[in-house]
């Protein structure tokens, strides 16, 4: 995503795994993924889930829309993995919240991809 010039335009690069303590805003990251497997008598497949949390605090949302479109265009891009295959990806849903703090607007975005071995 750091590599998303869409992306980048919007956030910069503060596309994070760990947050810093003091994040500049706006900003996204990338949770842990949950892969579960689901290999058949066919063939050998994982699905794998992630979200990406957009985190905004300009009032309106208008900033936090702009983002979330940017990285859902970018994820409807075939992705390239270097030791599988992608058979399929998908954008399961958007949840827009506000967050307790009162001042910080945040959209989480699911995902959901279907990998097998690329050998």
């Amino acid at each position: 995503m750091r590599a998303a010039a869409s992306v980048t335009a919007l956030i910069g690069t503060r596309f994070y795994d760990a947050v810093p303590a003091r994040p500049t805003f706006p900003y996204a990251r990338m949770t842990p993924p949950q892969v579960v497997d689901d290999t058949n008598s066919a063939s050998r497949m994982e699905e794998v889930f992630f979200e990406i949390s957009v985190f905004s605090r300009q009032r309106g949302r208008v900033e936090l829309a702009r983002i979330v479109a940017a990285i859902r265009a970018q994820m409807r891009t075939q992705l390239t993995l270097t030791e599988h295959a992608v058979a399929y990806q998908n954008h399961v849903d958007t949840q827009y919240r506000d967050d307790p703090d009162g001042l910080t607007q945040m959209a989480i975005m699911r995902f959901e991809i279907m990998t097998l071995p690329s050998s």
